[in-house]
């Protein structure tokens, strides 16, 4: 059995202690194989005319800074994403009472976070 294998691993060829090792293996081979495709993909041109309204943006922050808001609400968060250019699209959770919340942190591993998403 060990001659075997050292034959195929001199001529390239992987072999794994289990079975259940060889499909780990062939599992990650599909996802990096996936993951490359998906970074060859050319994305959408952007058009070089892009135009932020900052200072409507941060009139939306300040007021919300100023009545002590530590969330938007769904209309300011999305005149938020709206002022930098980021499409945004009716929204109905199917029920009532949820708005659309959007926030800022800091991770310490990774630094500046946007959050966003339905909160009660």
């Amino acid at each position: 059995m060990d001659r075997g294998r050292e034959i195929l691993n001199r001529s390239g060829i992987p072999t794994f202690e289990t079975p259940e090792r060889a499909i780990k293996a062939f599992l990650h081979m599909g996802s990096y194989a996936h993951n490359l495709k998906m970074l060859q993909e050319i994305p959408e041109r952007l058009p070089r005319d892009l135009e932020f309204d900052a200072h409507g943006a941060r009139k939306i922050i300040q007021r919300a800074i100023d009545a002590g808001e530590r969330l938007l609400s769904e209309d300011d968060s999305k005149a938020l994403l709206s002022a930098y250019g980021i499409p945004v699209g009716a929204t109905s959770t199917g029920a009532p009472g949820y708005e659309l919340m959007l926030g800022a942190g800091k991770d310490p591993g990774f630094g500046p976070v946007l959050r966003c998403g339905l909160g009660a």
